[in-house]
This record gives structure tokens, sequence and C-alpha cells, in this order.
């Protein structure tokens, strides 16, 4: 069952990164992007902000050849994630050929929502379980999963306004409520991830991302109040980053903190 497990995660990180290449290659559908490029809802951020898939695509892969290496067929962190980091990386190449195969956008959202439930639960069990991830791990194990479980974060809000838009359901003067809605929902869901994960950089740092992008998006696009609201959750998920950040490293920092509450190291 690990090797299963194992050949099934790199199976899946190649083809997640491989699917929207053979669509910028003119050889399966158009580019992935190509919908959302046409339907610009609010959610969606400025369109640089997609580079993000390369280093994404790159940091699962290695994700991927670290959990198939023999030395680490048993490590608990791999048995805990393994298969929702391969259920996540394949619901996301079967996006990839839905989207690019210009299948209706109702199914790129429901098959992204299992890309978006899994990816969370991986990063709640590697960031937010014990033993916490040491060393390199941190960007190797940690990279890939906290990159793409903060951009599912606000991608599966983006998704869906899409589809609302494509339904014709966000017209002005319901765009922007809809929009702060969503805003709201992927901030809702960003900063519990944050509080859980101890404010891990990697999904921290990419939920970040999203947002400027979301802001200038809107800005280019002249829609203050949701830029104006972007702006405020960025500062307000970086502060609550900070305090986590600083949370979870008193115990360790604290003079004589573990020795003196248990000098005899007995629980």
């Amino acid at each position: 069952m690990s090797l299963i497990r194992r050949i099934a995660n790199l199976a899946a990180a190649l083809a997640q990164a491989a699917v929207p290449a053979l669509g910028y290659a003119g050889l399966l559908g158009r580019t992935v992007d190509a919908p959302y490029q046409v339907i610009k809802t609010p959610v969606v951020p400025a369109g640089y902000t997609f580079a993000i898939w390369s280093a994404i695509f790159l940091f699962c892969l290695v994700y991927a050849v670290e959990q198939a290496r023999p030395s680490r067929a048993a490590d608990p962190v791999f048995r805990r994630i393994g298969w929702l980091t391969a259920a996540a990386f394949a619901a996301n190449a079967v996006w990839s050929v839905l989207a690019q195969l210009q299948f209706p956008l109702v199914l790129t959202g429901l098959v992204f929502l299992v890309t978006f439930v899994t990816m969370l639960a991986a990063a709640l069990r590697v960031f937010g379980g014990e033993p916490a991830l040491q060393g390199a791990d941190r960007w190797t194990v940690g990279g890939g999963i906290g990159m793409l479980a903060a951009w599912v974060t606000v991608a599966i809000f983006a998704n869906w306004s899409v589809v609302l838009a494509e339904w014709n359901l966000a017209d002005r003067p319901t765009r922007t409520l809809q929009a702060l809605a969503f805003l709201a929902g992927a901030g809702l869901t960003a900063a519990v991830m944050i509080r859980l994960t101890r404010g891990a950089l990697p999904y921290a740092l990419t939920i970040s991302w999203a947002l400027v992008g979301v802001v200038v998006g809107n800005l280019e696009r002249g829609d203050p109040a949701v830029a104006a609201a972007a702006a405020l959750l960025l500062a307000a998920l970086g502060v609550l980053t900070s305090v986590r950040i600083r949370d979870n490293a008193e115990p360790a920092g604290r003079p004589g903190g573990a020795a003196q509450a248990n000098p005899a190291g007995m629980s």
C-alpha cells in the first residue's frame, strides 16, 4: 500500500504540471486560464499572479520525489497526508483538462472542491500536527502543500464567482456585493488556516500573493471597494500570521520555560 501511495503522488504531481503545459503547447485544448481571461470578476486576481502555478508545480514535484524515496516509505508524515495529496494533485489535473477542453465551468468548480478540501486537510495535518516539520522538510515537504492549499483558498471562491458570472448572476449592483461575500469567505478560511497551521510561511506568503493580485486586479478594473477590502484583509492576515509565529516561538524561547514547568522531565 505504501508503494502504491508513493507512486500515485508522483504520477499525480507530474500530471498536474504536464496538463497545463500541453495546453500552452496547443496539444490539449486552450490554455487553462482562457475562460477566466474572458470572464473577469472582482475575485479573480490580476493576470500576473497566476505565474505562481509554476512555483506550486515545482514544489509539489519536490514533495512527490521526497515522499517517493524508499528511506521515507514509513515516514508518519507521509502516511498521514499521502492519500490526501495524491487526490488533490489528481483532481487538479482533472480540473485543468476540463478547463482546457472547455467543459461547463460548473464542472471545474465541482472538481476544484476536491482539491480545496483535500489540500486544506493535508495542510492542517502537516503544519498543525505533531511532530512539527524540521529543517529542509519545512519547504521540501511543506512548501508545495502550503502553497497549493493557500492558492486554492482564494481560487475556489474565484472559480465559483466566474461560474455565477457565466450564469448571469453577477451583474451590477450585485457583482460588488457578491465579490465582497466571496472575499469574506476566502478571508475567513485563510484566517482559520493561519491560526491552525501556526502561521506556516508557505501558506501565509501565498495568501498574501493572491490578495495583492486581487487588489491590483480591482484597481485595474476600476472597483475600489473590493480593492480596499482585499487590502484590509491582507493587512489583517499579515498581523495574524505574525502573532501565530510569535506565539509558536515563545514556548521554546522562554528562558527555562519547559524545564521549570517539568524539571524531572515527567508528565
